[in-house]
């Protein structure tokens, strides 16, 4: 017996999405972003067909980033965030990418910027992008993110260091003798940072304490 019936009855499902699917498990995925994006075209947008057409997209997201091919890796990642939510594998994969090629420095910025803002706020994320701005000589990008990396991470002496010196050039020198005293805790015997105290006390205006850390050193 011969069934009559139209697709919408009867949940035929189109053509050019069956050419997406195939595509899809081939790991044809150009074939496939044609083959949904034709069918999104022609249907219109539908949660479905946008999902399919996301997940095309990450999939050549994915192997353009092993490929060490950044910049489509990127193109892709946007047409997916365009329909469906933020995914942090992705832009973790972009920025792995980022960091292989050894790229400008501004485009790592601004991939762990996105991390941050797709709601990534781990320490080593906070970190790796204020060592950025250091190594930039952004002192106040890299100050800004202080009070946030603190809450989660524990400082290197290296990283105090360089935060002592950018407040110091900002003009901030209450600040940075906080950062050189939290070393001095970890390393109370070290001379060149306790002149370094010394000196940034006097420059404060606090003679007494300035002097006792120089009397200190003369002393030892």
């Amino acid at each position: 017996m011969m069934i009559v019936g139209s697709c919408a009855t009867l949940g035929c499902v189109d053509s050019a999405i069956r050419r997406g699917r195939a595509a899809l498990g081939q790991g044809a995925y150009p074939t496939a972003i044609e083959a949904f994006t034709d069918a999104r075209q022609r249907k219109g947008p539908s949660a479905p067909v946008d999902a399919a057409l996301a997940s095309a997209h990450r999939r050549q997201l994915l192997s353009d980033a092993r490929a060490g091919a950044c910049d489509a890796a990127a193109g892709h990642l946007a047409a997916a965030e365009t329909l469906s939510p933020v995914v942090l594998a992705d832009h973790h994969a972009l920025l792995r990418c980022r960091e292989a090629e050894g790229g400008a420095e501004a485009t790592r910025v601004a991939e762990l910027e996105a991390l941050l803002a797709a709601g990534d706020t781990r320490a080593h994320i906070f970190h790796r992008l204020m060592r950025l701005h250091m190594q930039a000589g952004r002192d106040a990008d890299a100050l800004a993110l202080l009070a946030p990396l603190e809450e989660r991470f524990a400082l290197t002496a290296e990283d105090r260091r360089e935060l002592a010196e950018a407040l110091v050039r900002m003009g901030a020198e209450a600040r940075a003798l906080q950062q050189l005293q939290r070393l001095k805790a970890d390393d109370p015997m070290n001379p060149v940072l306790r002149l370094r105290i010394a000196a940034l006390l006097e420059k404060t205006g606090a003679h007494v304490e300035a002097e006792r850390v120089f009397e200190t050193l003369t002393i030892d």
